[in-house]
């Protein structure tokens, strides 16, 4: 039992780092740039290493179960692997879209995919990519782990998994830190919206007034001319008073307009500071540095500023 625990997890502890070579070495195809793009600060992509060994321990088990021992067929081998593969992308997309209300990775744009975790073109590449593991690699590994001396390979397997508690635990320490700054940036679009029409609501039903007021004024106006059209000239002052009363109320929206629109930049300038100190904070994240196309779903634009500062070739410095 303790040699398959320690078997199991250091071929776990393998595909986690091929998967990690892997993601790096297709952000470099893709970008140009060196990223770690796992999830630990070290070279190891957990959900590689999990999704080879629920793959392998599957496989042998329908193995025992269904063919007596006889090896899968190479289609049926293929659509094991493509079903594990997209189902545990899927659920870890579906995790921490609802954890950090983030898409962490987005196939939206691309045709037969399921809400934008999954889509057929690359669950058909992890097929092929993971029977070729099982078929050709997988066995290698097994061969070269049998050729190793079993107390070292113990010993490290028990080295290997302190490394994993304790990056694990700063990795955690620093997702809730991230989930901590999301939230954050949420609130604050909320609150500025918030406060924007709790400020401005008294002074839109003051312009609404004064509106109507020049609309009752106007027509007023209007009438008095028609009506005094032939005695202009005696009623000269009453006109010029009526019209100056409106020119009054004109000055009086203009002023009111202005001070809603000094009070909401006001707003608008604070609340961009508050958000640009916590966007900063985030594009200095290696979470976010690993996965820099995320999005809000929320708020689509809320992390805008983000990518902005993550983009700065000055800021990445």
């Amino acid at each position: 039992m303790a040699e398959n625990v320690v078997l199991i997890f250091t071929v776990f502890a393998i595909y986690a780092f091929i998967g990690w070579v892997t993601e790096v070495g297709y952000a470099y195809y893709k970008t140009g740039k060196w990223v770690n793009r796992g999830f630990l600060y070290g070279p190891f992509c957990p959900i590689y290493g999990a999704g080879a060994v629920a793959i392998i321990l599957l496989v042998d088990y329908l193995k025992d179960k269904l063919t007596h021992g006889e090896s899968i067929s190479i289609v049926g081998l293929f659509l094991i692997v493509l079903v594990v593969t997209s189902g545990i992308e899927y659920l870890t997309g579906y995790f921490l879209e609802k954890m950090f209300h983030t898409k962490w990775w987005d196939y939206s744009e691309k045709r037969f995919n399921i809400k934008g975790y999954v889509c057929l073109r690359f669950s058909i590449y992890w097929g092929i990519i993971g029977s070729i593991v099982v078929e050709i690699i997988h066995p290698a590994i097994l061969n070269g782990i049998e050729h190793l001396n079993q107390t070292f390979v113990t010993i490290f397997s028990a080295m290997l998994a302190a490394y994993f508690i304790i990056d694990g635990y700063h990795t955690v320490m620093g997702m809730i830190n991230f989930r901590k700054l999301i939230l954050e940036m949420e609130r604050m679009s909320v609150q500025f919206k918030n406060d924007v029409e709790r400020l401005s609501a008294p002074l839109k039903v003051e312009i609404e007034r004064i509106r109507q007021e020049i609309e009752e004024r106007t027509d007023e106006i209007a009438e008095k001319t028609e009506q005094l059209a032939e005695e202009l000239k005696a009623r000269k002052t009453t006109l010029e008073a009526n019209l100056k009363d409106r020119l009054d109320l004109d000055d009086k929206l203009a002023f009111v307009e202005n001070n809603l629109k000094e009070l909401i930049e006001k707003r608008q300038f604070e609340s961009s500071e508050i958000k640009d100190e916590i966007a900063d904070r985030i594009a200095r994240l290696r979470l976010y540095r690993a996965f820099p196309t995320m999005k809000s779903i929320r708020h689509p634009e809320l992390l805008k500023p983000v990518r902005d500062k993550f983009k700065n070739p000055k800021f990445r410095k």
